[in-house]
């Protein structure tokens, strides 16, 4: 996957103090938040036609988003 293609959306995420924190692109997010309820997963799909690229990054979210949902299930 091209890591420079962008990963917009909106991504919304309570951390363990219960504090907000809103990301318009998801690479924004830092691997280190103690993620523990996420509100707002909405990446944006853009409309056909699609890249080869926009492909293996629509085909990415569902295993990202239940890679979040297991890393809050396992306390982070």
């Amino acid at each position: 996957m091209n890591i420079l293609l962008k990963k917009p959306g909106t991504f919304i995420f309570l951390d363990e103090n219960m504090e907000m924190h809103r990301f318009s692109d998801y690479d924004d997010v830092p691997e280190d938040l103690n993620i523990c309820n996420v509100i707002c997963f909405l990446p944006d799909i853009p409309l056909p036609p699609h890249t080869i690229q926009q492909h293996e990054l629509i085909n990415s979210w569902t295993d990202e988003l239940l890679r979040l949902m297991e890393k809050i299930k396992n306390g982070n």
